[in-house]
């Protein structure tokens, strides 16, 4: 059970894929050693020094699809069904599994991925609780291409501008934004296959269907326990799954005009988030959330106060052994960062009202404390037993 306030370190788990058909025409090999049950990865690098790292979970490419939603998406829908804000976002270069890892295969039940397997458990839990919770589901899905926001559920026949705000109650927000109201898992399932047809995709050298934006699935839930006239028992709050497009080099990619153009905002905006992880583990006084839009989005996120997994996919072929060492830096930065997590109500003042019902409930147990040993004492207890305090 998750306290009320609970401060925790970003979890970090590291998947790798097995060698592609680019790189098998390349003779490449694997340069990854991984210990599976000690978390460990090291990289096997010619003529240097190998680098070995520790994550919350490591997983090779043998692992199977379920066995990262139980690293990642189980923990997640955990905190969320509690009322916890929560956040997993999937990061590495571009071919590395992001989008396979956080979509899965349509279609094909075992090969499902993160998001269609919360949405799954996610159903299960309202249909068990609805006999004694009203629970309210809705879902926005947006991408961050060439640093302008996209809503991929928006048909684009009017042009509409989307902001990112900060609101004292909700967190961060994007105005003009559609938030549909979801009553199935059908619906919700229904509303990916939706936005993922909209979402931009453009063919590299490194892959023929390359995610050219970063892709962010929101999904809300409000509940309140059935006959709290009061609405004290409300819980409010968010999840985000992200998709991040991947960190790329030109040279590999072979990428010119608009997939230059597009590699070279990617790279932009992964930059900016490295530097706010940067300054969160430093613990500097400016982080600078506000250079990209994908950062001010993943505010809440990233030294905020959910609950937050990343999911790092690398490649274990040795020529890409160079994008694999950066993004293991990168992971092993952002496991450093701890988040404050809790408990979102959705106004403020039931915030202060479950704080004080929660110190109400804490003064009563000492007192009963208290009452038991001064009954200890005036039944005959041990001398000096009544120093109670």
């Amino acid at each position: 059970m998750v306290s009320a306030v609970d401060e925790t370190n970003i979890k970090v788990v590291v998947r790798s894929r097995p060698l592609n058909q680019r790189e098998l025409s390349l003779k490449s090999s694997s340069c990854l050693s991984i210990g599976k049950s000690e978390g460990k990865i090291k990289l096997v690098r010619k003529d240097k020094e190998d680098k070995e790292f520790f994550f919350d979970g490591v997983f090779d490419e043998t692992s199977a699809q379920t066995e990262i939603y139980k690293a990642t998406g189980a923990m997640c829908l955990e905190r969320f069904i509690l009322g916890y804000n929560a956040c997993i976002f999937a990061y590495g270069q571009t071919s590395s599994g992001k989008t396979y890892t956080m979509e899965g295969v349509k279609g094909d039940q075992q090969q499902q991925g993160i998001m269609t397997r919360f949405v799954r458990e996610l159903f299960e839990y309202v249909r068990k609780e609805q006999k004694k919770t009203d629970i309210t589901i809705k879902a926005s899905y947006i991408e961050i291409y060439n640093e302008n926001i996209h809503d991929l559920l928006h048909n684009r026949t009017e042009k509409l501008k989307y902001d990112v705000r900060e609101d004292k109650v909700k967190g961060i927000i994007v105005t003009n934004l559609i938030e549909r109201p979801i009553g199935s898992e059908e619906e919700l399932n229904e509303l990916l296959d939706e936005g993922a047809s909209r979402r931009t995709v453009g063919e590299t050298k490194m892959n023929q269907f390359s995610s050219r934006s970063h892709a962010v699935l929101t999904i809300y839930m409000d509940q309140v326990d059935k006959g709290d006239e009061d609405g004290l028992s409300l819980r409010s709050n968010k999840i985000s799954l992200v998709d991040l497009a991947g960190s790329e080099r030109a040279s590999s990619t072979e990428a010119t005009g608009d997939r230059l153009k597009e590699g070279a905002n990617i790279n932009l905006s992964l930059s900016n988030l490295g530097n706010v992880i940067n300054a969160l583990v430093k613990k500097t006084n400016f982080v600078p959330y506000r250079n990209s839009i994908l950062t001010r989005l993943l505010k809440d996120s990233i030294g905020g106060n959910a609950f937050c997994v990343m999911i790092s996919c690398v490649s274990s072929a040795d020529v890409n052994s160079e994008e694999t060492l950066s993004t293991l830096y990168f992971s092993d930065r952002a496991k450093q960062i701890k988040n404050k997590l809790r408990v979102s109500r959705g106004d403020p003042r039931l915030e202060k009202i479950a704080e004080l019902l929660e110190n109400e409930k804490k003064l009563k147990a000492r007192i009963e404390e208290l009452e038991k040993k001064l009954a200890n004492c005036e039944g005959g207890g041990k001398k000096g037993c009544c120093t109670i305090m």
